[in-house]
């Protein structure tokens, strides 16, 4: 009996059994054919697909894309741990911080996004609103990310990248880089280990002089915070730019500093604040109670 028949009437006598073989076995029995292999990646790709909710996945010669439900487009490195699949699904901490900034925004803001990391931040909204972003990433491979996001959605001309570190006064620190979106500044440390790097380090007064306008400034450097608001003096004064800020005790205490230090210096500053939660943003109780309702702060004067 031909091998084509008598697979047939195994599979009417034994459906159950037949089935288990195709689900179970088959792949295994036949993993050294490229179709099969081949069938089993497209199929686990689907199935990942669906669980984390991406809109599409690219491949090309530029690597893999994943794609969102706005059609950003994020490049995913493999050997990077950290923000991209959470880019590209909208379950970063930022979405609804996002979609409350960009209510403030239009085509003829200018927002800076200190802490850039991949995008996150910037693509969404000058997608969104088509505001111009500055972009600020220290970290080499982070910021290579970033470029790489912003000519892919073809922002190159909303988004000006940065390589640079932000803080009080201007000269040089060494930044963490194996923790992606949670890597920080050794401000105390002289030169890099493995797992760091030596990265300038400039002020927003200086980065910023000679822009006509700033409408909004996002910080997001893990606890570093304070001392780049203290080097924002000036455009504060001169711009009053609403400002976003996270602030958790955890990263506050690894440069000495509390929360409510920041909190003091935006009131002397003549801003007033705003909780930002994901059910949008809430009007200010005690700073205390604030701080456990969130992390993110919009501050406006």
């Amino acid at each position: 009996m031909p091998a084509r028949a008598l697979r047939d009437r195994l599979r009417r006598l034994f459906p159950s059994a037949f089935a288990f073989y195709k689900r179970h076995v088959r792949r295994h029995v036949a993993r050294n054919d490229s179709h099969y292999a081949i069938a089993s990646w497209v199929n686990e790709g689907i199935a990942l697909r669906g669980s984390v909710s991406l809109a599409d996945v690219c491949l090309d010669s530029e690597g893999a894309w994943f794609i969102d439900s706005q059609r950003l487009q994020w490049k995913f490195d493999p050997q990077v741990w950290g923000s991209t699949l959470g880019a590209a699904t909208g379950t970063t901490h930022e979405s609804s911080e996002i979609e409350a900034v960009c209510k403030r925004l239009d085509r003829s803001s200018v927002v800076v996004d200190v802490g850039a990391n991949i995008g996150a931040f910037a693509l969404p909204v000058t997608r969104a609103t088509g505001a111009r972003v500055i972009a600020v990433e220290p970290v080499t491979s982070t910021f290579a990310l970033l470029n790489h996001n912003v000519r892919r959605n073809r922002a190159e001309e909303a988004v000006t990248t940065v390589q640079a570190a932000l803080g009080e006064n201007p000269g040089e620190a060494v930044v963490t880089t194996g923790s992606q979106s949670a890597n920080y500044l050794l401000p105390a440390q002289s030169s890099a280990r493995v797992g760091e790097e030596l990265v300038p380090v400039t002020t927003l007064d200086l980065l910023l002089d000679g822009e006509p306008r700033i409408d909004l400034i996002k910080v997001d450097v893990e606890g570093l915070e304070l001392e780049v608001m203290h080097g924002a003096l000036e455009i504060l004064a001169r711009h009053a730019p609403a400002v976003l800020l996270e602030i958790e005790s955890r990263w506050t205490e690894r440069y000495g500093y509390k929360p409510e230090d920041i909190f003091a210096l935006m009131a002397k500053a003549g801003y007033s604040y705003e909780t930002m939660t994901s059910a949008g943003p809430m009007q200010p109780t005690s700073i205390t109670a604030d701080l456990q309702r969130g992390n993110n702060f919009l501050f406006t004067r």
